[in-house]
């Protein structure tokens, strides 16, 4: 069976990656059944080197039911498009132009309303390790990075804006039924739900814009639930 490599905050915790949520929502379009290979954070540059003979250190990384390994959620939709070209994921929409200006939009909002409570949930390692990393890479304390919650609320509520008008005559971002553009902003707001759900719902449910809460029921009810049942802290 397909395997999937996951990001998750601690041995038990819970699937944060984007881009892997990307993935599955790829092979589940393609009704391709999967099981899934939990890895934290320093545990995936080592077992994906090791899978991939140096070739990649990251996730998603998949290993089809064929003994294909493929890598880059991009590179992984467009291998099951080539495969099973009969059910197709990325079918050229006009819409990805708006779902790349959205999140070029959102920035790091999202991160930083998360990453504390991602912090509070990884084992003492991983927790060290992603402190010292970001607090590095952004030259500020985590607590400094999350600071101002509201206005990265506003940001987000700013910039789903954008989404808003592709919903005024079709239910999905890509029109009567599901696809690429749905799955990339679905994706990219589930961690926020699996870290701080309360925090989602007020993202997403109790969000200004028409539609987008009804969006995102239509979304919960792909692929039996698929998203609403993903463990949450």
């Amino acid at each position: 069976m397909t395997q999937v490599y996951q990001l998750v905050s601690k041995s038990g915790g819970v699937n944060y990656s984007p881009f892997v949520i990307w993935s599955e929502l790829f092979l589940l379009h393609k009704n391709i059944e999967y099981t899934t290979v939990p890895l934290t954070f320093l545990d995936i540059s080592p077992t994906i080197k090791k899978l991939t003979d140096d070739k990649w250190d990251k996730v998603p990384t998949i290993k089809l039911s064929n003994g294909d390994i493929i890598f880059d959620s991009f590179e992984i939709c467009s291998y099951l498009d080539e495969k099973y070209p009969e059910n197709l994921i990325r079918r050229g929409s006009k819409a990805e132009t708006t779902i790349f200006e959205f999140f070029k939009s959102l920035g790091q909002c999202t991160f930083k309303l998360i990453i504390l409570d991602l912090e509070a949930n990884m084992d003492a390692i991983n927790s060290a390790h992603l402190r010292k990393s970001k607090e590095t890479l952004y030259g500020m304390t985590l607590e400094e990075f999350a600071a101002n919650p509201e206005s990265n609320v506003t940001q987000f509520y700013q910039a789903t804006q954008l989404l808003a008008p592709l919903l005024t005559s079709a239910p999905f971002f890509e029109g009567e039924e599901p696809g690429f553009c749905d799955y990339l902003v679905a994706g990219r707001i589930q961690p926020l739900r699996n870290i701080n759900p309360k925090l989602y719902h007020k993202l997403i449910h109790e969000n200004p814009n028409n539609g987008i809460s009804e969006w995102a029921r239509r979304v919960d009810e792909l692929f039996g639930g698929y998203l609403k049942k993903m463990k949450s802290l």
